[in-house]
């Protein structure tokens, strides 16, 4: 498990609600030379987690994970947030 520092992101369509400000990463499920799966929960330092999603790295994405920073990079680009 990991946590990735974002600039705030309004998850919400209701704008008075917490903007996510990290997200907290963990790996779900794993097959070698195959595939990984990912919980990543969209998280507030004041009211907790917000939402959560799921996702899957397959394929030639599976095959380009070569580190962290990889992996960091392809959540975040999949989630359309910045990193802090």
């Amino acid at each position: 498990m990991f946590e990735i520092k974002i600039k705030p992101k309004q998850i919400y369509l209701d704008v008075t609600k917490p903007k996510a400000n990290c997200l907290l990463v963990r790996i779900e499920d794993f097959i070698p030379n195959e595939r990984a799966q990912f919980s990543v929960q969209f998280r507030n330092n004041k009211y907790g987690t917000l939402d959560q999603v799921f996702l899957n790295l397959e394929e030639q994405e599976y095959q380009n994970w070569v580190d962290d920073d990889y992996l960091i990079n392809w959540i975040v680009d999949r989630l359309g947030v910045e990193k802090e």
